[in-house]
């Protein structure tokens, strides 16, 4: 599974099965929405499955899903055609934030995921850890 700029994940059919799994642990997020929230923004969201879920629960938001992956966000967009509060874009992060739109909140939950992974190999790379 490759996560860098460009780099396709091999299987994404079991990688969507992974990330539905945790939904339900993903949408625990949602209580940490600002009460007056007008704008969120997903960055990694894949097929968009919490952004979709979380503009379905809070109408009243515009929510923004990104990816770097082209079919996730082609599935995103097939999947909340129903939606009104919800767009979804392929774009880099560091394109995005050039531009000039502020959100009330940022979702960032697999890039955490990420890095988290990323330190744990560091760490046990250290022949010691003293």
């Amino acid at each position: 599974m490759h996560f860098a700029a460009g780099n396709p994940i091999n299987n994404q059919n079991i990688y969507m099965d992974r990330m539905a799994k945790s939904l339900k642990e993903k949408l625990k997020i949602i209580r940490f929405l600002p009460k007056d929230a007008k704008t969120v923004l997903d960055v990694g969201c894949a097929d968009g499955s919490v952004t979709i879920a979380m503009a379905e629960l809070f109408p009243w938001i515009n929510f923004l899903g990104v990816d770097l992956n082209e079919a996730f966000i082609d599935k995103a967009k097939e999947n909340s055609k129903h939606l009104k509060n919800i767009n979804f874009e392929k774009v880099y992060l560091r394109e995005l934030l050039t531009r000039e739109a502020y959100y009330d909140a940022i979702v960032f939950l697999l890039g955490v995921a990420r890095i988290l992974h990323i330190w744990r190999r560091a760490v046990l790379g250290f022949k010691s850890f003293g």
